[in-house]
């Protein structure tokens, strides 16, 4: 993208201007990064969790009366623990992210159909044409990333429900089946990531962010 840097004589400082430029760009691409691969990392952490917290719970060992301690319930208040634990987990991963997705949103849908509109007026230069098309591939992969780590936590949280179920409560003792339908009771709420406590970040998101930019896009179409 052309850079215009007002009074300064671009000829005379052409390779400082250049390695300014050069340096910012490589710090915010970086930057920007850093912190989706960082979100990245946690959410897998966060949904690796859920995942084998309903590995455990579903596969309860039974209840052996033979035994002096009540093995079944031990292990079962170890899965609370456990769900406990990943709840907090998702939750801050979500409070550290939550306005960040929302700026995200809704700059995307904005910057998504201004972008078309570049794609339009450039259809009779291929340079540019192919410069917004990558552009406008790189908002939406950008974007379907953070929507589908989201929605991966959400699936993991949904899934907790039926593992839970699947468990063979029968098989334990009368105490320990008291303590799954509180467990079932905690998992009827969802761990879900959040744009700004207005949008989930899930795929059906992803789904509206478009139309919307596409909405926009015609409008702006329209006025131009």
């Amino acid at each position: 993208m052309p850079f215009e840097f007002g009074p300064i004589d671009v000829d005379t400082w052409y390779y400082y201007l250049w390695f300014g430029t050069t340096c910012g760009i490589f710090t915010r691409l970086t930057t920007i990064g850093a912190c989706d691969l960082l979100l990245f990392t946690l959410s897998e952490h966060a949904n690796g969790f859920l995942k084998a917290l309903g590995y455990a719970t579903e596969n309860l060992p039974p209840y052996d009366e033979s035994s002096s301690e009540d093995e079944s319930f031990n292990y079962l208040r170890r899965c609370v623990i456990i769900h406990d634990r990943a709840i907090n987990f998702a939750e801050s991963v979500r409070d550290v992210y939550m306005w960040s997705f929302f700026g995200i949103i809704g700059m995307n849908m904005l910057i998504m159909s201004v972008t078309g509109i570049q794609i339009v007026n450039s259809l009779d230069n291929s340079k540019k044409l192919i410069k917004f098309s990558v552009n406008m591939l790189t908002q939406m992969l950008h974007l379907f990333v953070e929507c589908f780590v989201g929605q991966r936590v959400m699936d993991a949280s949904f899934d907790l429900k039926e593992t839970i179920t699947n468990a063979k409560w029968y098989n334990a003792s009368k105490k320990t089946q008291k303590m799954i339908p509180l467990m079932l009771l905690r998992a009827q709420k969802p761990v879900v990531l959040t744009a700004g406590k207005v949008f989930f970040m899930c795929m059906s998101t992803y789904a509206v962010v478009l139309k919307t930019a596409m909405s926009y896009f015609t409008v702006f179409l329209a006025v131009r």
